[in-house]
């Protein structure tokens, strides 16, 4: 019998083609190449994922994903249902794009079949990095006519530190919920030092500047990721969010000729852990010398951490991907590490302030934080 908690996301990139050269991309690292993968792979990964699951969320990916024709999503839909154990079985799948793509009948195929769609996009600051701002924004327009609001991923590097407020701002006047991810020195990164933030300790006071501004902005429409969840993770005392919480196990990336990575970050050839091909069910995957091989180094790096972090219970070791940048799993990511560790004892300091207001905080923060705080309360109230 299958544990009704025995959920795994896979980050499919059913190609490597992508119509944009972002400054930023890891992808580079791998190239762009046309490759697709090619159908009975793809139902291999339907086959050795959905009859040994209880849920399963397919996050595709790229490259950019709309690079592959709409029947390939098609068809993966039929080989979902076609390999469910059960009516009842909760599969997601969601996708994360550039937006350029994304023309009316892309947008009628998403909302028909409930499908989650995000958008690699920078507001105000799109054209530094990406260009073809144009098409992203006719994306947004596209998906509306459907009443679809994608959330949007904006990343956040030397180039616009200092504005952060004006892409808050932009987003919010657009009511899209907004994601910020760092840039990290891998792929095309690597060689655009004018976009690399240096200086942890700047960066996390920026970030805290954002997030005041958002925790008080009263009327705001809009949830900015990781401060949700890091404002859920200090009141519950567990880490919430990914790059903090455990992905082992639960996480697994699959290319578009079959190789497997622990993640959709980009991995050196050294931690492939096989091909689709070779797996009837993929929790054999976490069974390879390979996989316990970074369990046991993983271990090693959290131990570290948990000897000299006092936020270690809320960090839980960092991400795995950011520690192989720092040259190696069992390294502590200091960048990352400094700049978490000032954000979240930041964060903390807010929320305490926030629960003792009590019943006063109603018109003093965002409805987000409102909520967060309200649940607790009344968690305070049955304890009594």
């Amino acid at each position: 019998m299958i544990n009704k908690n025995d959920l795994i996301s896979i980050i499919v990139k059913p190609t490597n083609a992508c119509n944009l050269r972002c400054k930023h991309c890891y992808h580079a690292g791998t190239g762009y190449d046309n490759e697709q993968m090619s159908d009975k792979m793809l139902e291999k990964l339907i086959s050795s994922s959905v009859p040994h699951f209880s849920g399963i969320h397919y996050i595709w990916h790229g490259g950019e994903p709309l690079s592959m024709p709409l029947t390939f999503y098609k068809r993966a839909l039929e080989l979902e249902q076609k390999y469910k154990h059960n009516p009842n079985q909760n599969i997601k799948n969601s996708m994360q794009s550039n937006g350029t793509y994304v023309t009316e009948d892309v947008a009628k195929f998403i909302a028909d079949n409930n499908i989650l769609i995000g958008f690699s996009f920078e507001g105000p600051y799109n054209d530094f990095l990406r260009s073809h701002t144009n098409m992203t924004l006719k994306g947004y327009e596209n998906l509306k006519k459907y009443n679809i609001i994608p959330g949007t991923i904006a990343v956040v590097g030397k180039h616009n530190i200092n504005n952060l407020i004006d892409v808050y701002e932009y987003f919010r006047n657009k009511n899209q919920p907004l994601k910020l991810n760092t840039i990290f020195a891998s792929g095309s990164a690597k060689e655009n030092e004018d976009i690399l933030l240096t200086d942890p300790e700047y960066y996390a006071e920026k970030i805290c500047e954002l997030f005041d501004l958002w925790l008080f902005d009263t009327t705001t429409g809009i949830s900015i990721s990781p401060f949700y969840s890091y404002a859920q993770s200090v009141i519950s005392g567990k880490p919430k969010y990914c790059t903090h919480s455990s992905c082992l196990k639960h996480w697994l990336s699959v290319h578009s000729n079959g190789d497997i990575y622990p993640c959709g970050r980009y991995y050196p050839e050294e931690y492939r852990l096989g091909n689709i091909m070779d797996f009837n069910d993929l929790h054999d995957v976490f069974e390879t010398k390979i996989y316990k091989n970074i369990i046991n180094k993983s271990a090693i790096r959290k131990q570290k951490c948990r000897e000299q972090c006092n936020v270690y219970h809320l960090c839980n070791g960092g991400c795995l991907n950011e520690s192989i940048l720092a040259g190696g799993i069992e390294n502590i990511p200091e960048f990352s590490c400094t700049a978490f560790s000032i954000i979240i004892s930041h964060i903390k300091t807010r929320m305490q302030e926030a629960i003792s207001r009590g019943i006063e905080f109603e018109n003093i923060y965002n409805k987000y934080i409102r909520n967060i705080i309200k649940k607790r309360l009344e968690m305070n109230e049955n304890v009594k």
